[in-house]
């Protein structure tokens, strides 16, 4: 997965400010002098993470972008991208006649106006199937126009898909919300968009501590509906043993979730236990993450590893 903890070192400074990233803080992108083209000139890949871009960068980047047709990803991670730089650059990526399949936005300061144009970009590139935006503080309205904008989209793409020559529809994999201040209207939102049922497979919802139990109660119903969905990843929340039983009741009628993250979660043994029955009946689940954070047993810890074993063992090809 791309998204994931986002994994670099950092110190407190203005990026983040919710669980997980607060904890270990956000270094600050560094400053470099002068054009940044030639770090990307000719590549199917502009990265440029850990630079805080200038306006007169930013501005480098878009007009580069607009012109070109062979860049494939596109990753600005902790840029120093604001709202108004973020407009050029999105304006950029609306335009350009690459067909980007990869945007990694994380750990700049875009809001709920970003996330607007976000979604607008959503309809307008086809082919984009990764987009991370860990570390934003998108929060819940932000979140709703994404997830309104994806839905769009997957309706659009059912209406069409038996035509003889159906246009093309963004096919979004992989989705990085974690760290975003999500609260129980944004969970709202993800698990009306999980019941639907779109092309997404990774959604990551770290750190995102605002959610209580009844977020995680809305969660639970919408994966008891989903199938498509394989890695979810819930790391640095506050689930607790509450949240764990409600998700894991939406996850025994689930067939497709193969990969589940609860890391520094609240969970106890009586949460822990709950994992155990789940994997007795599901049998489709091959990782459950519970190590470090969580005060769940070494014996129940035991019992969890062995029913994954048991499920990944059945999940190997049979040998004629």
């Amino acid at each position: 997965m791309h998204g994931g903890n986002d994994p670099d070192e950092v110190e407190a400074g203005g990026i983040g400010g919710t669980s997980y990233l607060s904890r270990i803080g956000v270094k600050q992108g560094t400053p470099i002098d002068g054009s940044v083209v030639p770090m990307f000139e000719g590549k199917a890949d502009i990265d440029l993470n850990s630079i805080a871009l200038s306006n007169e960068q930013v501005s480098e980047i878009s007009g580069y972008l607009t012109e070109k047709e062979n860049v494939k990803t596109f990753s600005l991670r902790n840029a120093n991208l604001d709202c108004d730089k973020f407009e050029k650059i999105v304006s950029a990526l609306k335009r350009t006649k690459s067909e980007i399949q990869m945007v990694n936005l994380n750990l700049n300061k875009l809001n709920a106006t970003s996330a607007k144009e976000i979604s607008e970009l959503l309809v307008e590139k086809p082919a984009l199937q990764i987009l991370l935006l860990h570390g934003n503080p998108l929060g819940d309205i932000g979140i709703k126009y994404i997830t309104d904008s994806l839905q769009d989209v997957h309706n659009a793409y059912l209406s069409h898909k038996d035509e003889e020559d159906p246009p093309s529809y963004c096919q979004l994999q992989e989705l990085d919300l974690g760290d975003t201040l999500i609260g129980d209207e944004g969970i709202e939102q993800i698990s009306t968009l999980l019941e639907a049922n779109t092309s997404l497979k990774t959604l990551n919802l770290n750190g995102n501590t605002r959610i209580t139990a009844s977020g995680w109660k809305r969660l639970g119903k919408a994966l008891r509906k989903n199938t498509s969905l394989e890695t979810l990843t819930l790391d640095f929340n506050k689930i607790g043993d509450e949240g764990v039983a409600c998700i894991v009741s939406g996850l025994k009628d689930n067939q497709t979730l193969r990969v589940l993250e609860l890391e520094e979660g609240s969970i106890s043994d009586e949460g822990g236990k709950k994992l155990v029955e789940l994997l007795k009946c599901n049998t489709t689940i091959l990782d459950i993450t519970v190590s470090p954070g969580n005060a769940i047993s070494d014996k129940t810890r035991g019992e969890i590893l062995n029913y994954l074993g048991l499920n990944k063992a059945a999940a190997q090809p049979k040998s004629t």
